[in-house]
């Protein structure tokens, strides 16, 4: 954990300052220790230089953080993440997640938040790129993404819930969640943490699955009813099989063979029938939300669902 991160962070039980009890590391990195939070009295570990401020997941919860490791520690290595390149991605950010008055801001010292990093790519490239980025993940293979990105001087990561971020609020210059949110268990309340993360001036945006057809809706909570009481390590094996429907029914990212490899595509089918929880939402559902907690000038962005909005105040 490097020491321009501290500040930024919050007690995610009561909100409270955290300070630093007992560090160890090399240089200005803290590899272990605690974070006390003095108002609540609760602790909090640093390891591997990772702040790990979580409670242990129960239920729903759970199950969507196995999900997700399973995922990552099978796919997270992969040249190509949802069908994109790190190059690839990073276009794909400027052009759906980041709001138009923004996208040829430099992000040089600027305070990123990638809610839900998962394989890390968004903070490799934003860190690259001279941001102080925060790579936010629920799962244990956060540990993973830190240690490929912890030389670049901009780069940060925490263990934490989208819900319970164990941040403070308004100090984000950009906060994005690229289909993060509705595998929460409930979107709205993550949508409102995340949007109290941003400061005035700055910007949100958020990518969530978009409401189709009704036939195909109804398709996919009972193939899901099944898929999301599987152990995820079946799952991830059996995900190889529909690869080749990805032909016919295309995936949100528009992930298929004629661009990635199998191997590449299974990560598509899994991430999409693993997590228990997953809502779909349609465009004046999102950006009602955006207006509800105090953004103006909202943008609906060529990627269905992709809102963007500006912290106004």
């Amino acid at each position: 954990m490097k020491p321009a991160l501290l500040p930024r962070l919050a007690c995610p039980a009561c909100q409270g300052a955290l300070s630093l009890v007992g560090p160890r590391g090399d240089g200005d990195e803290v590899e272990d220790g605690d974070l006390a939070c003095p108002p609540c009295g609760r602790r909090f570990p640093v390891v591997a230089g990772v702040p790990r401020l979580l409670s242990a997941p129960a239920g729903g919860a759970a199950q969507v953080k196995r999900a997700f490791e399973t995922q990552w520690r099978a796919w997270g290595g992969e040249h190509r993440i949802f069908g994109r390149t790190e190059r690839e991605a990073m276009e794909y950010l400027t052009t759906n997640l980041v709001h138009p008055e923004a996208a040829g801001q430099d992000w040089r010292g600027r305070w990123v938040l990638d809610a839900g990093c998962g394989h890390g790519m968004y903070v490799r490239a934003l860190a690259a790129a001279g941001a102080q980025v925060v790579g936010l993940d629920v799962s244990e293979t956060v540990t993973e993404v830190y240690r490929a990105v912890r030389a670049l001087p901009g780069a940060h990561c925490v263990q934490s819930d989208v819900r319970r971020p164990g941040l403070r609020p308004g100090v984000f210059d950009l906060v994005f969640a690229n289909g993060v949110i509705h595998h929460t268990g409930d979107t709205r309340d993550a949508f409102r943490r995340l949007a109290a993360l941003v400061r005035a001036g700055g910007y949100l945006g958020v990518w969530v699955y978009p409401v189709r057809h009704r036939a195909w809706e109804a398709a996919q909570r009972a193939i899901r009813a099944i898929t999301t009481r599987l152990p995820p390590r079946l799952l991830a094996r059996l995900a190889y099989v529909p690869v080749p429907l990805l032909a016919v029914f295309p995936a949100y990212s528009g992930t298929s063979l004629r661009t990635a490899s199998w191997r590449q595509c299974a990560q598509v089918v899994y991430d999409f029938y693993a997590p228990r929880y997953q809502t779909h939402h349609r465009p004046d559902e999102v950006t009602a939300w955006f207006r509800e907690e105090g953004f103006g000038a909202i943008a609906v962005m060529p990627d269905p669902l992709s809102v963007t909005g500006k912290r106004l105040g």
